[in-house]
């Protein structure tokens, strides 16, 4: 396969990237106002659509990674001088795509992060409401009287 294929390959992988990248982007957007709104159902919901993105960017970067090694054994990356303009034109694309998929991923990341705090206070929330609950219903138990029923004689003995 000639670089040039090579490089038009690896450009339309990267598109592809990208457009996965954008959509777990609006993903994780609506995974964070989940998160703050409390709806477990659609907070599920998307992580299982984000889990088959995912699925699918990890086919495209195994693709990507073949290719590229197969282009580096044909381009000397350091000197690009004797490629002909319209093959550098189409690797300085790809690196453009890259730099941007590179800077979609970062954000993603700040945003997976800060939805990850949120669950963890979510969480620690939730425990302290379980404990109070919990120590309600041993002090509503401790106020209960399950001796009713029965009748206690108190027999006195003088000696």
């Amino acid at each position: 396969m000639a670089s040039k294929d090579l490089v038009d390959n690896l450009v339309k992988l990267s598109n592809g990237k990208m457009f996965l990248l954008k959509q777990l982007l609006i993903l994780a957007e609506q995974q964070s106002k989940n998160i703050e709104s409390g709806e477990a159902e659609k907070l599920d919901k998307i992580i299982k659509q984000k889990q088959g993105i995912m699925t699918k960017i990890d086919v495209l970067d195994e693709e990507f990674l073949g290719k590229y090694d197969l282009l580096k054994k044909n381009v000397v990356w350091e000197t690009l001088e004797g490629l002909p303009p319209s093959e550098k034109s189409k690797i300085k694309e790809l690196q453009d795509k890259i730099a941007e998929i590179y800077f979609l991923t970062e954000k993603l990341q700040k945003i997976d992060r800060a939805n990850v705090e949120k669950l963890k206070r979510n969480l620690q929330s939730v425990q302290t409401e379980i404990r109070k609950v919990k120590e309600g219903r041993k002090i509503t138990q401790g106020y209960s009287n399950k001796n009713i029923g029965e009748i206690s004689i108190f027999v006195d003995e003088r000696k």
